[in-house]
């Protein structure tokens, strides 16, 4: 630091001094890992541009195609896809109750994923924006490969569907990712049945990294454990009473021009039955059940069906049954059956059964 210094009162002449002195006015501190962070930052930016070049050129190959390289998180930060995607562990009490049945516990799996409660996109589909949160965003069917043939899984309902099943609700394949790449399909005929899903294969497949990608290694935003808890049981019991109150004095409320009777007799035996369907063990109607349903119809015709659907309000269960239209019916004597049954798995997740039935009497 330079000092000049000046005097002003002087007769003959002014003169001026300067002098060099060195002082100490604090110091900038630049740590190790923000320059890391600061490198990290602009290989994801080039990994971004590469991203946007990739779709940009598979889309002029196959316009109609959809290609997802990227999305946005909850914050609104683009990121690649393929930070979604790790592999993570269920309940082990899951893992534990069909040991010596693998399909049947690949099934229970999948049907505790379905439950897990997603929040809707506020965007249109066709803006080509996704915003994902964590294993959420819109359905990417789950490929696995058991033995000699490939399954795709809908992770929304668990429901599983061979490669050449023609019932599979899934139109087309346009694009693998996995936890490390992304590739396009290549392929004229991207229906499921004639798709050849060994993407090693250059000419079926285009990849969005090239073999021993230099940049910086992708890191997933998945937790490396999920700790599971109990659901605490007698919350379970106090919302399905809540629901089942709410949901009688809701059909009561639609019905404003028709008295609502309810058969205690046809509500116990549906709530006898409920939990057997949660897993699908066992008979569905014991002996005992059946003749009571051969009771009721010797003077009724009843119609009704269960409705499941994972928990994430009671305005929802309220829907669900309303979109039935049984409460509608104007057969005079009419008489309704509720029953509501909860299964809880661990964290909170809840697996809800309604089962509405009517009652008319045979005139």
């Amino acid at each position: 630091m330079i000092i000049e210094k000046h005097e002003d009162r002087c007769f003959k002449s002014c003169s001026g001094h300067s002098y060099i002195r060195k002082n100490w006015l604090g110091s900038i501190v630049f740590p190790f890992s923000a320059l890391l962070q600061q490198s990290e930052f602009s290989d994801q930016i080039d990994i971004l541009e590469r991203a946007r070049i990739f779709t940009k050129n598979c889309k002029a190959l196959f316009p109609k195609r959809r290609i997802t390289t990227t999305v946005f998180n909850d914050e609104g930060i683009q990121i690649l896809v393929i930070r979604y995607i790790k592999a993570l562990n269920p309940p082990q009490q899951l893992l534990d109750m069909f040991l010596h049945d693998s399909n049947a516990r690949l099934d229970l799996v999948a049907h505790f994923v379905s439950l897990i409660p997603i929040m809707p996109e506020a965007l249109d589909e066709n803006d080509g924006f996704d915003i994902w949160m964590t294993s959420e965003g819109h359905v990417a069917y789950v490929l696995t490969q058991e033995t000699d043939e490939y399954l795709l899984w809908n992770p929304l309902t668990g429901r599983c569907h061979k490669q050449f099943d023609p019932f599979c609700p899934l139109q087309g394949v346009d694009c693998l990712f996995d936890g490390e790449n992304v590739w396009f399909n290549l392929q004229q005929n991207n229906s499921p049945m004639a798709v050849y899903f060994d993407y090693s294969k250059e000419s079926f497949w285009k990849q969005l990294l090239p073999k021993n990608y230099q940049g910086t290694k992708t890191q997933s935003i998945q937790p490396e454990e999920i700790i599971y808890s109990d659901t605490n049981k007698s919350m379970v019991e106090d919302l399905k009473n809540r629901i089942e109150r709410t949901l009688k004095c809701k059909i009561m409320e639609w019905r404003p021009k028709q008295p609502t009777r309810w058969n205690r007799q046809c509500t116990f035996i549906l709530r006898q039955i409920l939990p057997k369907l949660e897993l699908g063990t066992g008979s569905f109607v014991s002996s005992e059940e059946e003749s009571e349903f051969e009771r009721l119809l010797q003077f009724y015709w009843v119609t009704g069906f269960p409705i499941q659907m994972p928990y994430t309000d009671v305005q929802s269960v309220i829907d669900a049954v309303y979109q039935t239209g049984i409460h509608s019916s104007e057969f005079p004597q009419t008489e309704f059956a509720l029953a509501v049954y909860i299964h809880p798995y661990p964290n909170n997740i809840l697996s809800v059964w309604v089962y509405l039935a009517s009652l008319a009497r045979h005139q």
